[in-house]
């Protein structure tokens, strides 16, 4: 079966776990940016390199070109000729790609939107080796790298590399602080980063309090909270005499689960997303004063909030 795939849904599907499967389709980013003048070309062929000998157990394609090689014509073509729909990308029923990760990755080098995908079921086919009785295009997870002994700085490296990637696709959670919650923004990241890798974080500051209450209105235009509980969030927030600053974390929620919200059946919210804004709440709110629900924490339901706040950060 044929259709087509976002970038970001495409990356999405790339799990196994609850977690992102597909790091060699990082190390293969990496190489393409090298190639085209971002970082170190050799560190990055090298790394791409070792990363084919672990996996292949030869440096040579099966057409006899050195793999590095052979992405670079494959790079090239689709570079001055773009996608060429004649070779999709060949996924499992679950989007999980079963080879074609080098035209996987020139997708999302070249923001090649929507590539076409092909379904299949016959997965052993469609591998390199003979007769494959292992599904190994599951297990390139990070542990993978570990156990092929990467060193500590290769895997520092792809784990940079990933979040570059994640953030440049918005998939993440943006997680916002607010301002009543300004002394305790250090121990709230802190407790945040026990659980869950934070991309980046950073301090948005509002000019005036006309700027900042037209930022919350803005933010909960997506949700489907009551627009008193807006009025009252707005209210407190603007009455504390803490700065008018925020505390913005990116935070890697990959494995969510989403159920369907309780008000509203036709959207989602990722369970993850609702059991971490719990958690700060119940341990931080004690130390707000004059605390009233929901002045402390924010985070979007799903992607396309994700989306909606990044937008507003932009501004």
């Amino acid at each position: 079966m044929m259709s087509t795939i976002s970038l970001r849904d495409l990356l999405l599907k790339q799990r196994f776990e609850s977690k992102f499967s597909r790091m060699d389709l990082i190390v293969r980013y990496a190489f393409l940016e090298s190639l085209y003048g971002v970082g170190s070309y050799e560190f990055c062929k090298d790394l791409y390199l070792k990363m084919q000998l672990r996996r292949a157990k030869t440096l040579y394609h099966r057409n006899g070109k050195r793999y590095d090689k052979e992405f670079i014509n494959l790079a090239n073509k689709i570079k001055e000729g773009g996608y060429d729909e004649e070779f999709p990308l060949v996924a499992n029923k679950e989007g999980h790609l079963i080879n074609s990760s080098h035209r996987a990755a020139c997708c999302l080098y070249f923001r090649i939107q929507k590539p076409p995908i092909k379904i299949v079921d016959d997965w052993q086919k469609h591998l390199e080796a003979k007769f494959p009785k292992k599904r190994s295009y599951f297990y390139y997870s990070r542990d993978w790298f570990v156990d092929n002994e990467f060193s500590g700085a290769e895997l520092n490296f792809i784990d940079f590399k990933k979040s570059q990637l994640m953030i440049g696709n918005n998939l993440f959670f943006p997680v916002i602080v607010w301002s009543p919650a300004y002394h305790l923004y250090p121990d709230i990241e802190e407790e945040i980063n026990k659980e869950h890798d934070i991309y980046e974080s950073y301090n948005y500051e509002f000019v005036t309090a006309y700027e900042c209450e037209a930022f919350i209105r803005k933010v909960y235009e997506v949700d489907d909270i009551a627009r008193s509980k807006v009025d009252k969030k707005v209210a407190h927030i603007l009455s504390c005499k803490s700065p008018l600053k925020i505390r913005v974390m990116y935070v890697d929620l990959f494995g969510s689960n989403f159920r369907k919200k309780t008000t509203n059946k036709n959207k989602t919210i990722s369970i993850q997303v609702e059991s971490l804004k719990k958690k700060i709440r119940n341990k931080f709110s004690p130390q707000i004063t004059d605390y009233v629900y929901d002045i402390i924490v924010h985070a979007g339901d799903n992607y396309e909030h994700t989306d909606h706040m990044i937008d507003l950060l932009g501004w």
